[in-house]
């Protein structure tokens, strides 16, 4: 339809923050394709900590600054997110962020085993999922309506999370 019309509608983007041991959504945010990762990190780990106490950040590259280490160390969490390749081992205002990156840098798949860096995946487990089940489209056009069928959708997801485990 894009090139038919020549017009382009964007698309949405849903942050979501998933417990590990439940595979539920704790806290999702829903924006455009202008909006980054890592802009929504802060809002996620506040949003899952009124729910409950948030042990362990499971994230990747993407969320790798100095604030989102700093938000972990505030909160006493773990930070198993992923530094990036060329990251510098100096603090600059973050302890928690350097001590990760020369770890990671020292050995990564040491690193990696030592935090379970492979469990980041029930986030990408949950988005597959959603997507498979109930589809990855929206029918709404109002931004409103689009949040709330996002929220919905989360919440099916959810239900059904519940109701495979039981």
């Amino acid at each position: 339809m894009r090139e038919k019309w020549k017009r382009r509608r964007g698309y949405v983007k849903l942050h979501i923050a998933v417990d590990v041991k439940s595979k539920k959504i704790v806290s999702l945010e829903v924006t455009d394709e202008s909006v980054g990762d890592s802009k929504e990190f802060k809002p996620l780990i506040e949003k899952a900590s009124e729910r409950g106490v948030v042990a362990k950040v499971y994230a990747d590259t993407a969320y790798d600054t100095r604030a989102n280490f700093n938000l972990l160390h505030s909160l006493n969490a773990e930070a198993a997110i992923k530094p990036r390749k060329n990251s510098s081992t100096k603090a600059r205002g973050s302890p928690l962020r350097a001590k990760t990156v020369r770890a990671f840098l020292l050995n990564p798949k040491a690193w990696k085993d030592s935090v379970s860096y492979g469990l980041r995946w029930m986030a990408e487990t949950c988005n597959s999922t959603m997507k498979r089940t109930l589809g990855e489209y929206i029918r709404a056009i109002h931004p409103l309506h689009i949040i709330q069928e996002m929220k919905i959708k989360c919440l099916t997801y959810n239900i059904i999370t519940a109701w495979r485990t039981v």
